[in-house]
């Protein structure tokens, strides 16, 4: 993710030095200035460096940002299934000792909610998870892989 912002801030700030370095070319033919391709070629290099650091500097309070949130998000569903796993433990106990109806119904009903609580914890848990998948980029042998799908 943060690659691509990256490399869009560089393209958008290279393509706005170009278009600047074109309005000086134009304005060479139009003068007739001469010798202005090295004046050129250093703004260009120039315009490369700048766009690496402001990138750099743009991107890097946003990935501590987002390290800090995926910290966080792990420590809070850790501290989701300790409860979780508590209640149903202490439910089962409950369930052996009692033989009150009414009881029974209100132990059911915790067990219920206890049991959309762990939902919840298993959605929020896979979400999470998916969203710091990182892509993993593999080195493939065209001709093996081709060879292989047609036999």
């Amino acid at each position: 993710m943060f690659r691509e912002v990256t490399l869009a801030i560089i393209l958008f700030y290279v393509i706005t030095v170009m278009l600047f370095v074109s309005g000086f070319y134009y304005v060479h033919t139009v003068l007739g200035v001469t010798n202005i391709l090295p004046v050129f070629l250093m703004i260009f290099l120039l315009s490369i460096v700048i766009a690496t650091m402001i990138a750099t500097l743009s991107i890097e309070p946003l990935k501590d940002h987002f390290e800090k949130l995926e910290h966080l998000s792990k420590e809070i569903l850790h501290e989701l299934n300790l409860p979780i796993s508590t209640i149903n433990a202490n439910t089962a106990m409950l369930r052996k000792g009692l033989s009150d109806v009414k009881s029974l119904k209100r132990l059911e009903r915790i067990e219920g909610a206890c049991t959309l609580l762990y939902e919840r914890y298993g959605e929020l848990d896979y979400l999470i998870k998916k969203q710091m998948q990182q892509e993993t980029i593999e080195a493939v042998e065209l001709q093996a892989f081709i060879a292989s799908r047609l036999r």
